[in-house]
Parts: C-alpha cells; structure tokens; sequence
C-alpha cells in the first residue's frame, strides 16, 4: 500500500476484515454460516470482486445461490481486467458498498488491485466507515495482510493489517512447515492457519475473533531465537527456540496488538508447543 495510506499503520480503523476458508461444497451447512456473515450486513449493497477468466461463472451461481436463500438481494458482480480496474463505474459502486468481498483465487486479482486507486479507496472505507466490511475467501484472504505465502515464498498483500500472515488452507504437515518458515523469517507477524470451514473476523485492526467448525492454529515466533539468518530453506534443519503456538477454535479471541488469547466460550482454545524441522 503506498505511503499516502501509511496512518493504516498508526490510526485504529473503524470498518471490519473477514478471513474465511470455505469449505467449496455448495450444500454444506457449514458453507451457509459463513455466507451467514455477509447477511447480517445485508441492509448495504455488496459488491464481490472476480477476475475475467474463465470460471467466474460458477463462482456467481454459487454466491448468488448463497446470498439469496439468506435473503440478500443487493449485491453484484465486479469483474476486474486491466481496462476496467480504473474506471470510474467500478469506483463509485465500491464508493457506495457497505460489503467487498474478494472471492475469486486468480492472482490477478490480487495483481490488479495492489496499485490502483480501488486499493486506496478500500483503504480509505475500511479505516473511516464503521459499518463496512471487507472480506476475503481462501486464497483471497491471503492477499489481505501485507505479506502473503506463495508456492515459492512470499510476495507483497494488499496491506489492510501487517502484523500477521495468513494460511486460508491450512492443512496437514507440509503447510505447517511453511507458515512456521514464513514466520520465523518475518516475526513481527503472526501465523495464522486456517482449517476448512473457519472464519477470521477483525475488528479495530487487532482483536481478532474465531468462529466456524474448524480450527485456527496461531504461531507466534516473537521470542524465537535461531541459528540460522533469513528464511529457512525448505528441507533444512533448523535450531529453533521459544517458537510458540495455540490452536484456536470458534469463541477464541486473539489480541494482535499484544499476543494474548482469550476464549469466550469455557475450554475452546488449547496451548501447544510448535516445533519445526525445517
């Protein structure tokens, strides 16, 4: 996010972040909770972001499915290419949306958005509107945070919040081993990975909360210490000390601006130690 944005950094936003990995069933119950979260808001328009490749089609039958049968009737499709990312139609419908969601997985998505005035106008309503939401889906959510895990490594998010680094399919050992890589190099951050059917929802660009089936599992390298400078290389061995984790569950509140867990329903966050081979 360019510097003309920077109090992001400094001022607490009044607006919401949603960080949701979807089970991808279009009859899961558990899908129509999450979709549940977007209705609550369903007095505002919602506009959801797309790419213009190819599959788009079903991600409109599945939304439009979703949104409808809660009762949602505002709401429409936003395609961006690179002709029409800076138009001024696309502005003013984001101008006048309560929701933006991010719902397509194409990077492009991602790549359109990162430099142009959508970005700043979406940075702009998320700090100053306190009845604006904006969310992202699997992939999609990766993008919200300033870094964000690639096949390769990292690259540059979108910058709505900086203090964490997201897993939308977080699942099984492998991807363990690459939030605690990403985070161990970047440890002023966060790692949050998000099991199928979990949902992230920030209010005041710190206090997180946990809902959904699922389960989160927070890493926190802010004390470690290792051997080894920079990001470890996948395969190698690793000394690594004081790495911390927690697995959150819905009711779990997580404090981002001081590390503190706290549950608001009796037994649902566990402590765990974190140890990675590399």
């Amino acid at each position: 996010m360019n510097d003309r944005y920077s109090p992001i950094h400094t001022m607490i936003p009044k607006g919401r972040l949603m960080m949701i990995s979807d089970t991808g069933t279009p009859d899961d119950p558990l899908r129509a909770e999450l979709f549940r979260l977007f209705s609550d808001n369903r007095d505002g328009s919602i506009e959801i972001l797309i790419s213009s490749y190819p599959g788009s089609a079903s991600l409109k039958e599945d939304f439009t499915t979703g949104l409808t049968a809660l009762g949602c009737t505002r709401f429409d499709f936003v395609e961006l290419a690179a002709d029409t990312v800076s138009e001024d139609s696309v502005y003013q419908r984001i101008s006048d949306a309560r929701t933006v969601i991010f719902a397509d997985e194409h990077p492009e998505l991602c790549t359109l958005l990162k430099d142009s005035p959508l970005l700043e106008l979406l940075c702009h309503k998320y700090l100053l509107e306190e009845d604006f939401v904006l969310a992202g889906i699997n992939r999609c959510a990766m993008w919200i945070p300033g870094i964000f895990m690639n096949g390769s490594g990292t690259d540059r998010g979108l910058g709505f919040i900086n203090s964490c680094i997201v897993d939308a399919g977080f699942a099984g050992r492998a991807r363990l081993k690459q939030l605690i890589r990403t985070v161990i190099a970047h440890n002023t951050c966060f790692g949050l990975g998000l099991s199928s059917g979990t949902a992230l929802i920030i209010t005041e660009g710190s206090k997180v909360f946990c809902t959904g089936k699922g389960t989160v599992m927070l890493i926190n390298a802010g004390s470690v210490r290792k051997k080894t400078a920079g990001e470890p290389e996948e395969g190698a061995s690793v000394f690594i000390e004081n790495l911390k984790g927690h697995i959150l569950v819905s009711g779990c509140m997580l404090d981002l601006a001081t590390g503190e867990v706290t549950e608001t329903l009796p037994r649902s966050c566990g402590q765990t130690s974190v140890q990675s081979e590399g």
